[in-house]
Order: structure tokens, then sequence, then C-alpha cells
């Protein structure tokens, strides 16, 4: 797990931070341990904290779900005035 402070795009909240975690689940049809990434974008607006997920399978994060969920976690926007 890491955590990296980012600049907000223009009229988001200005205090964001982004986490990179690693998970594991279980699958509900074979009750198999399936490990994961993600990344979450953590805005605070007026104290209260908003959290956005983007997430990929362990299996294809370095054939591109890495860069994929990256895409999508920069295209998270909270406004100043949620």
């Amino acid at each position: 797990t890491s955590a990296k402070e980012l600049e907000a795009p223009a009229g988001a909240a200005e205090a964001r931070r982004r986490l990179a975690l690693k998970y594991t689940v279980i699958t509900p049809a074979n009750q198999r341990a399936t490990d994961r990434f993600a990344f979450v974008d953590a805005y605070e607006v007026d104290g209260i904290a908003y959290l956005l997920v983007a997430s990929g399978g362990a299996t294809k994060w370095e054939g591109g779900e890495k860069e994929r969920c990256e895409r999508v976690a920069d295209s998270f926007f909270i406004g100043r005035g949620a």
C-alpha cells in the first residue's frame, strides 16, 4: 500500500490523495481467494470524505489493467461544493 498527494483538476476539491492497494477477495462461485489491486482517490469536502475506487485483477495488472485503472482514477472529480 502506498499513498501520494495529487494536484486536483481545476474546479475540484483541493484535498486529494491517491492510495494504491493490494487486497484479496473470496469469489462467490467457488470460494477461492483472488488478489486484486486498486487505486483509491480520497477527497475531503466540508469535513466529508469521498472515496472513489478503480480496481483490477492481479493477473492482468501488469498487462494493462494498471494503466486503465490509473486513467479511470485520473478522471475522478469531486467539485468544491459537493
